[in-house]
């Protein structure tokens, strides 16, 4: 038999069981399969569903492998990331919020989630809240483009125009094209 990518077996269980069975089958390969090779057991299993779930518009499809995702991994600051994009697809901006929160909690190093958080504050007029997030992204990578970019955009909403103007102008002379 020709090995199967852990996605392939698990969009094939959806298809065939149901969302409940796949995540059943997935039990089940985690018993019989852990410690081995067979499969991507690792949280980068379930993430992918996820992602995949989320390009084919099914949030809660989504949610629920990376609910699955937690209960393995619960320090895992991905997770909570792909989360967030489920909880925004489904205009649950609280909710998304709440997941970057969690993932800056888990990995306080990674710029790109701070940049995340402040676009979601940015989209809930938390002005200052999301002028801080995209200041600790810059902090933690200066070179972050899209760090400069929105905290230029979120400084102009509250009309600070010359600092606004000078994050700006950073990205552009971070990324010229």
């Amino acid at each position: 038999a020709i090995p199967k990518q852990l996605t392939q077996v698990l969009n094939e269980a959806v298809n065939a069981k149901g969302l409940d069975g796949a995540v059943a089958q997935y039990r089940e390969l985690r018993t019989k399969y852990t410690g081995t090779m067979a499969y991507d057991l690792s949280e980068n299993g379930l993430i992918a569903m996820a992602q995949a779930a989320l390009g084919a518009d099914r949030a809660d499809n989504a949610l629920a492998w990376l609910n699955l995702n937690l209960e393995f991994y619960p320090k895992s600051s991905r997770t909570y990331q792909i989360m967030a994009q489920a909880h925004q697809k489904k205009n649950d901006k609280d909710a998304a919020i709440k997941d970057l929160e969690k993932a800056v909690e888990l990995d306080p190093k990674y710029a790109n989630t701070y940049v995340g958080l402040g676009n979601a504050l940015r989209e809930q007029r938390k002005l200052d809240e999301a002028i801080a997030a995209f200041r600790k992204a810059i902090e933690l990578d200066p070179r972050h483009v899209y760090a400069h970019d929105n905290l230029g955009v979120a400084l102009s909403d509250l009309k600070k125009l010359d600092e606004a103007i000078a994050a700006c102008c950073e990205a552009i002379r971070l990324k010229p094209d």
